[in-house]
């Protein structure tokens, strides 16, 4: 990443984007030679970078009022704390849980948003002492189609058995068989946001950071039911 913006700024480009930047905010200053930086998909407007995300807190808590309005109450929550986005995400599962007066079971998986990840948390909650959720909630849609395949692959059906929902929206998550329901994060409007804030960034350079939340709005599909009796 330091390497690519090193090399960006030596074509004399005027703003440098990055997509979730793992590099710490410091050391990527020194790359961009003061250049301006816009991160997409972290929140780094503390340190004074201009900010593009999505509304991740929303969109979880949304899906999880979905759930909720189904008749669902022992919802998991799956949680991919080495991700940038993990902690807005989380915080709205947390946030509706306790408004609905609901127990939270959070299963932190580890590895990454990957669907290795996703089954090995099912593994987990087969393990517990506790029943087994009537619902399980995915911080993104990768970690969803792993739930979705370990439950199938021992038999228990979705979404009769477990709803499940995921965040993302990717491809693979309309295709029929998988029909996912999850939040809808769009490319378009996150580049267009992007695109907008280069240009005032540029023209006007307007004094403190530009920070910019994307609606990530729930899309209902057949992964999500009444829970089972």
């Amino acid at each position: 990443e330091l390497a690519a913006t090193d090399e960006l700024t030596g074509f004399r480009c005027e703003t440098v984007v990055l997509i979730a930047p793992v590099e710490s905010p410091a050391a990527i200053e020194r790359a961009a030679h003061g250049i301006p930086v816009i991160v997409v998909g972290r929140d780094l407007s503390e340190s004074g970078f201009d900010t593009v995300r999505s509304r991740g807190d929303r969109g979880i808590a949304l899906l999880a009022d979905h759930l909720v309005g189904l008749g669902h109450r022992d919802i998991a929550y799956l949680h991919g704390a080495e991700m940038f986005e993990a902690a807005p995400r989380l915080a709205g599962y947390c946030e509706r849980m306790v408004a609905n007066d609901l127990p939270q079971r959070i299963i932190e998986m580890q590895g990454g948003y990957t669907e290795a990840s996703g089954a090995r948390a099912v593994r987990q909650l087969l393990v517990s002492d506790e029943p087994l959720p009537s619902a399980v909630m995915c911080s993104n849609d990768q970690a969803a189609h792993g739930v979705m395949q370990e439950l199938r692959r021992i038999g228990l059906l979705v979404p009769h058995e477990v709803s499940i929902t995921g965040f993302d929206d990717i491809a693979l998550s309309r295709l029929p068989f998988i029909d996912l329901t999850t939040a809808h994060q769009d490319p378009r409007e996150l580049a267009e946001a992007v695109i907008r804030t280069a240009v005032i960034r540029i023209s006007e350079d307007p004094d403190g950071d530009i920070a910019t939340l994307i609606d990530a709005p729930p899309l209902l599909r057949g992964s999500t039911t009444r829970p089972r009796r």
